[in-house]
């Protein structure tokens, strides 16, 4: 309102003096304090000091009724105290203003650091801290207008540093994901048993990265998630290779049975290559490789136990995690593995084929780096804590377990498909080949 007045007080005031010819009109005064009284404008002045900015309108206002009223040294005297109350609000507002400019930009830095700006928009990121610094020292030397267009690029900069680095923050969703699932198949070789204070340690931890990442502060989230993956790893590589171990040996026990079993004679080719999966599960065993390991002898134990008579294969009794969530396809995973991994019986596959058939074109074939729903099997018997990860991180598919269950669901629901294990289509390996209609991008680029 108060602009407007100004605005409408110089077109007054031009229209007077056309009208007196320009005689004994103080112009060169009351411009003056009209563009002392726009400068102090430009820095809020009626906000951060008011006295002196009303006063200096008050007074150009007098000035230019001095100037109707033909009382030329009045207005003259008048337009002076404008400039002289309009300078007074400049030099009062703007180095305050400024300052609050450069608190905004420093708060739009925090909080493009806080959403990892300095590692995700690296560009954005360093040009706001160095125009922040820039209003800094402008401000310092009294160049008020340079230091609140720099602070204002400032900000503008941090904003833009914000905006692009929660644009990749599914990079950080992504690890802490992956890091669950290496937390899982820890505590499905019993890590949770052998190691439970450093795996209780590991699982608050992603607890917490999962708490800042819904916050947005991907910055302490991420830090948090690295420290956090060193554990899950050493935890995992520790678990698995005792789980190694032991299905070597399971596997092992269980074909020196099938040799001596009455079917031994007619099964010499599942004979040999029962042994011939042990045989390499023991190599990658020595190799470090024990998720491979345990996939060979787990095959070995199928073999065996075909040989031995057996519907399905022997199940190695150990942990296996029970939980609705995510899983991130990885080599050598099938539907029945899954299902075995997550319900403790393979021949619930058709849970998880069921809620992917958006993904999964055909049961045969799972293809890594597929991000599949694990459904819920029985809700008593959830992990509570991982499942609270799994809540804050990726919120499950609202769905009603029994749906799987129906007759409709499936078409290798009954119980003669799902014990008749050589026939199925879900015990098929993935293929080697992906086609590119098959893969899912899981980090955007």
């Amino acid at each position: 309102m108060i602009k407007k007045i100004v605005l409408y007080l110089f077109i007054a005031l031009v229209s007077v003096m056309l009208a007196c010819g320009g005689a004994m009109v103080p112009i060169r005064e009351m411009a003056e304090a009209k563009i002392a009284i726009t400068q102090a404008e430009e820095f809020e002045a009626s906000k951060f000091s008011r006295r002196n900015y009303e006063a200096a309108v008050k007074y150009l206002t007098d000035s230019h009724t001095n100037v109707e009223e033909g009382k030329e040294d009045d207005a003259k005297e008048n337009a002076k105290l404008a400039k002289k109350h309009a300078l007074m609000a400049y030099e009062d507002s703007a180095p305050r203003m400024v300052d609050t400019s450069i608190k905004d930009a420093q708060a739009a830095i925090d909080r493009a650091a806080e959403a990892n700006a300095e590692e995700f928009a690296p560009d954005q990121f360093t040009r706001a801290q160095v125009e922040a610094r820039q209003a800094e020292l402008h401000l310092s030397g009294k160049k008020y207008a340079v230091a609140r267009s720099s602070a204002l690029s400032a900000i503008a900069s941090a904003e833009d540093a914000r905006s692009i680095s929660l644009s990749k923050k599914n990079i950080i969703r992504d690890s802490i994901v992956e890091v669950k699932s290496t937390l899982i198949k820890a505590k499905e070789y019993g890590a949770d048993k052998d190691e439970p204070a450093k795996f209780k340690e590991a699982l608050d931890g992603l607890k917490t990265s999962a708490d800042l990442f819904k916050e947005d502060k991907l910055k302490e989230s991420y830090t948090t998630l690295k420290s956090v993956k060193v554990s899950a790893d050493e935890l995992y590589l520790v678990s698995a290779q005792k789980a190694s171990m032991k299905n070597i040996r399971l596997a092992d026990s269980q074909l020196k049975s099938a040799r001596k079993s009455s079917g031994a004679a007619a099964a010499r080719d599942e004979l040999n290559a029962s042994a011939e999966m042990l045989s390499s599960a023991r190599s990658q065993h020595s190799d470090t490789l024990f998720e491979e390991s345990i996939n060979s002898s787990d095959e070995s134990l199928r073999l065996s136990a075909l040989v031995l008579g057996e519907k399905r294969p022997v199940v190695v009794d150990e942990p296996v995690l029970d939980m609705a969530g995510k899983h991130k396809v990885e080599k050598n995973d099938f539907l029945r593995k899954l299902a075995r991994r997550f319900y403790r019986d393979e021949r619930k596959w058709h849970l998880i084929y069921n809620a992917n058939k958006d993904q999964i074109k055909d049961p045969d074939l799972i293809y890594p780096d597929m991000i599949l729903d694990i459904p819920e099997a029985s809700s008593s018997s959830y992990d509570r804590d991982v499942e609270s990860v799994e809540r804050e991180v990726v919120a499950p598919v609202e769905s009603d377990a029994s749906d799987y269950d129906s007759d409709e669901s499936s078409d290798y629901d009954s119980d003669d498909d799902m014990d008749d294990y050589g026939d199925d289509p879900a015990t098929l390996e993935p293929s080697a080949e992906v086609s590119e209609e098959d893969t899912i991008e899981v980090i955007p680029e």
